[in-house]
């Protein structure tokens, strides 16, 4: 169990002038790992042409706290030839940025040089269950917008609880298939343990931030597990 403690809004946020008045900055959340494609690819092309925006349903495994190991689907997309085109039923990694559609979904629109195939999803069905789990990496850069201590129990009663430090960054950048700009919130957890606790008073309201981590789950936000501060 959990418990969420709002923490009072902080009345020195250190925001300059020079920052405020830059309207294009860009706060992207850029993702990296094995992305499972779940369909055959939907495409703009007209006919005759070999080369435009390929999007493909792709899944992303996690360990959700009451499912188990779930899928959470998105699309992928980019630029490419008929030929590079991703395929069903296979596993690529893919670097790029995640973008918040107008209706709510996701997607993320990857880097076509960069991306890798690395087999048939199959391969990555085991007993011990999903290699794919907690495979997808993160790298964020926003604004804190909210702070949040969530006390959490351990299994073990003999242990005592820990409070973790729940960041909810605000991300925006440009989207590519709408040519307008995508804002959205992610929540970034810092654990409570020894590595990390100390590291929980660094952090205010309003200061620009880049947290690294895994993507954990999603709750009407994506939710990204900390490995790491930079």
């Amino acid at each position: 169990m959990s418990t969420s403690i709002p923490i009072p809004s902080l009345t020195n946020i250190r925001r300059t002038s020079s920052m405020s008045q830059q309207r294009h900055i860009t706060h992207p959340m850029y993702t990296k790992g094995p992305f499972d494609i779940t369909d055959s690819p939907t495409h703009d092309l007209k006919d005759g042409n070999n080369y435009g925006i390929f999007t493909s349903p792709a899944a992303i495994v996690v360990m959700d706290p009451k499912e188990g190991e779930s899928n959470l689907i998105v699309d992928v997309s980019s630029y490419a030839l008929r030929s590079t085109a991703l395929t069903n039923d296979m596993v690529y990694s893919l670097t790029g940025r995640m973008i918040k559609n107008k209706n709510g979904t996701y997607k993320v629109f990857y880097e076509q040089c960069m991306n890798l195939c690395v087999g048939p999803s199959s391969n990555y069905i085991a007993d011990t269950g999903l290699l794919l789990l907690n495979k997808v990496d993160v790298h964020g850069f926003g604004t804190i917008i909210k702070l949040n201590k969530v006390i959490v129990e351990d299994p073990d009663p003999n242990k005592e609880p820990h409070t973790d430090l729940h960041i909810t960054l605000q991300h925006n950048n440009y989207d590519n298939l709408s040519r307008d700009s995508s804002i959205f919130e992610t929540v970034y957890i810092v654990p409570g343990n020894k590595l990390l606790a100390k590291t929980h008073p660094l952090f205010d309201l309003g200061s620009e931030v880049v947290l690294v981590g895994y993507i954990s789950s999603f709750n009407n936000q994506w939710i990204v597990t900390l490995r790491c501060l930079q």
